[in-house]
């Protein structure tokens, strides 16, 4: 109403312990350097909705047609019918079984797909790199869902980590796993959402706004 933001446009980028919530564009400080931004054609109904034609995991693809995937921040979790879900574990533990150099850990469990990594806590990051990149096909453009971002620590074993994912009926949503570590723009006039993969930090120190209440005793 008092008409401070030009454009009906915000952005949203996540990393584990933190990140930053822009309003009225994006800051393009965040994202990694020398990337462009891809844009997509998005759908506002009661929620946010992008069109996810396949997804790919290595050399496997999981032909979905032009279904309906809806984006949720809120959610930690992102969500896919069981089958689907299933063939992501399933193709993720295939691609670890063939390749001999990668997958830098051992499998715990199925269902819930759980690894333990095989290093120690210092190399956590390089040994969760090893494992296979979640592609999707989204209106015709490739987004990257990887390693880092899909799997999720186990609280009480750091060498633990699990897919996260869950299965939820009939439901394609992709949650705060999949918003981490990119920069993802949400431009409501021109209905179409930017995703680029960010740091999610800035070079310096932002500065702190001092709240005031606006009250006074009497």
């Amino acid at each position: 109403e008092e008409k401070k933001i030009d454009e009906p446009t915000f952005s949203i980028c996540c990393r584990n312990d933190g990140g930053f919530f822009v309003v009225g564009g994006y800051n393009s400080l965040l994202n990694k350097e020398n990337l462009d931004i891809v844009y997509l054609p998005m759908t506002i109904t009661n929620s946010i909705e992008l069109v996810l034609n396949s997804i790919y995991i290595g050399e496997v693809e999981i032909f979905l047609n032009k279904t309906n995937v809806f984006l949720d921040s809120g959610s930690t979790y992102s969500y896919f019918p069981a089958p689907v879900l299933t063939e992501i574990q399933e193709s993720i533990i295939e691609f670890c079984l063939t390749n001999d150099t990668k997958c830098k850990g051992t499998l715990h469990s199925q269902s819930p797909l759980c690894y333990t990594m095989d290093t120690t806590e210092v190399d956590i990051q390089n040994a969760l790199k090893s494992f296979p990149n979640i592609e999707f096909d989204i209106s015709d453009n490739q987004i990257i869902w990887g390693p880092q971002e899909y799997f999720i620590p186990n609280i009480g074993n750091p060498l633990l980590f699990c897919l996260g994912a869950d299965s939820d009926s009939n439901t394609y949503a992709l949650g705060a796993t999949f918003f981490l570590k990119k920069q993802i723009i949400f431009d409501l006039q021109q209905k179409k959402i930017g995703i680029v993969s960010a740091t999610c930090t800035l070079p310096f120190e932002p500065k702190k706004i001092e709240e005031t209440t606006g009250l006074s005793s009497g």
